[in-house]
């Protein structure tokens, strides 16, 4: 058996009140676990990724820029899968204006979106941030 004793986690919703999606992040001492947990469907679907700690500072400062009004500089789109891909993304009725992480690997059934209200992105690139500190 392996345990493992974050030095920081987070839990983060998705800004839709029915979408039961969540994002938990853990920072050990090697870097950063994203767990993108999926109850929107039939049954569950749980994605983990593995970042390192310059890859999670690399993800949170896109996070900023794109929070500050400028482009996100993601991967080019032909560059090597998976990727995480940072967007400015707004939804209809109230109109607002929030984040999308999405990941993705050249599998559409794999990729996942994870939209979020701009305070929430700001909280996210804190935590991942932190791996940093």
């Amino acid at each position: 058996m392996h345990v493992t004793y974050p030095r920081k986690s987070a839990l983060f919703r998705s800004w839709e009140p029915d979408d039961a999606t969540s994002l938990t992040v853990l920072i050990t001492e090697d870097g950063v676990s994203l767990q993108h947990c999926d109850d929107r469907h039939y049954s569950t679907e749980v994605t983990v990724l593995q970042l390192s700690i310059p890859e999670a500072v690399e993800v949170a400062e896109r996070i900023l820029r794109v929070l500050r009004g400028g482009p996100a500089q993601n991967p080019e789109e032909d560059a090597q899968a998976p990727q995480l891909v940072v967007t400015l993304t707004n939804d209809g009725e109230p109109y607002r204006e929030g984040v999308s992480l999405a990941l993705s690997t050249g599998d559409w059934n794999r990729d996942f979106s994870f939209s979020m209200s701009n305070d929430t992105a700001r909280d996210l690139a804190t935590a991942m941030h932190a791996a940093g500190d």
